[in-house]
């Protein structure tokens, strides 16, 4: 009897079990905070085939950044947190460039920025 029990009871308590498991998409409970856009972008030359693009990143901000630099020269570099400086190199001096950095939360606004 107390062996018809327990089959009874053991998959009872593997699907409590499995029903208790944490949501992924809440912290501590609560709905997830969203991550605020990058700010202040600041495009600065270092020498005439290099520029330093330094921005803010917004206070909850933990993921990882990205630059776009157009033309497709450079392409997308991706910054990790939480850096927020990197240096493009290999520029064409007389070209313009539209530089944009972007976050999980969004864009700042593009510089144009020419050397």
């Amino acid at each position: 009897m107390k062996l018809l029990a327990f089959l009874f009871a053991a998959p009872l308590l593997v699907l409590t079990l499995y029903g208790c498991s944490a949501d992924s998409t809440s912290t501590n409970g609560q709905p997830p905070v969203p991550v605020g856009a990058p700010s202040g972008v600041i495009v600065s030359a270092v020498n005439a085939n290099i520029a330093r693009v330094q921005w803010t990143r917004a206070s909850n901000d933990t993921f990882a950044d990205t630059i776009v630099v157009e033309p497709v020269m450079l392409g997308t570099l991706v910054v990790p947190y939480p850096i927020e400086d990197m240096h493009l190199e290999e520029l064409r001096p007389g070209t313009t460039y539209s530089i944009s950095v972007r976050s999980a939360g969004g864009s700042a606004p593009v510089v144009y920025w020419k050397n």
